[in-house]
């Protein structure tokens, strides 16, 4: 669990240290206030915020708290109202959330996946933090504020979502070849559903159980139809990989970019 402890270049908050250390050690109060500083800017009408274009690059977490800091340098466990929060996506949440945690040398990982509760698709594309109990991966949605849950129903606590409300891409991926579950489930709102957008979770997620959480995977909106079809080797280096195994060399980086 060591490796899981230590921040690395994009997890660290630099010279941040001590205004995100001061938001505490328990998940509770580390969510709560994140929910106070970021607002997802593909949810801004459920909060009475005008709708605006808003980048999805997720930043290294001292960049990200330079900004919020930049825009209000009161701490960060002074609560910012809806339209003067930070525009991120829920790989944001999930990397500050990490990234508090781990400063307080607890045991925390992001993983990227398919949520069971945020409507449109059944299974939609999502990121959320893990944190190591000492016997258990617990899994928590720092997005998931009383607002939001309000707004869709959920009814899950944002610090413990059920290990059946929330697929790994790992897990998505097995499910989706051993069982009855149908890819097309799986889906990012409109833009992607189906079995090769399972498989670039897949790949998204093992990347980030080793600390890599953005890559050239993140460039899937390029995808063209043709390669939506995946080849059987393809295919099997998936299954593979979510078995337990290594990268291979087809799944180094995505088919679609690859010469």
């Amino acid at each position: 669990m060591q490796r899981w402890t230590e921040h690395t270049s994009f997890t660290s908050p630099g010279r941040h240290a001590a205004a995100l250390a001061a938001l505490g050690r328990e998940p509770e109060a580390v969510v709560a206030a994140l929910q106070t500083l970021l607002i997802h800017g593909g949810a801004l009408s459920h909060y009475g915020v005008a709708a605006t274009a808003f980048s999805r690059e997720t930043l290294p977490v001292e960049t990200r708290l330079s900004e919020l800091l930049a825009a209000d340098p009161r701490p960060l466990t002074a609560p910012r109202p809806p339209q003067a929060r930070a525009l991120v996506t829920c790989r944001d949440y999930a990397t500050l959330v990490c990234s508090a945690l781990r400063g307080h040398g607890r045991a925390s990982r992001v993983r990227c996946g398919f949520a069971a509760y945020l409507g449109g698709s059944p299974w939609e594309d999502h990121w959320i933090c893990e944190l190591w109990t000492g016997e258990r991966w617990r899994r928590i949605d720092a997005q998931l504020d009383p607002v939001l849950q309000k707004a869709l129903g959920i009814e899950i606590a944002a610090d413990e979502v059920p290990p059946t409300m929330f697929l790994t891409g790992h897990e998505a991926w097995r499910a989706c070849r051993t069982t009855d579950l149908d890819p097309e489930t799986l889906a990012h709102g409109d833009e992607a559903s189906g079995l090769w957008f399972v498989a670039v979770n897949l790949v998204r997620d093992h990347l980030a159980l080793a600390d890599q959480l953005t890559s050239e995977w993140d460039s899937w909106r390029s995808i063209g139809a043709k390669a939506r079809t995946l080849p059987r080797p393809i295919l099997a280096a998936a299954d593979d990989l979510a078995a337990g195994g290594q990268l291979a060399r087809s799944l180094q980086r995505p088919w679609w970019l690859a010469p």
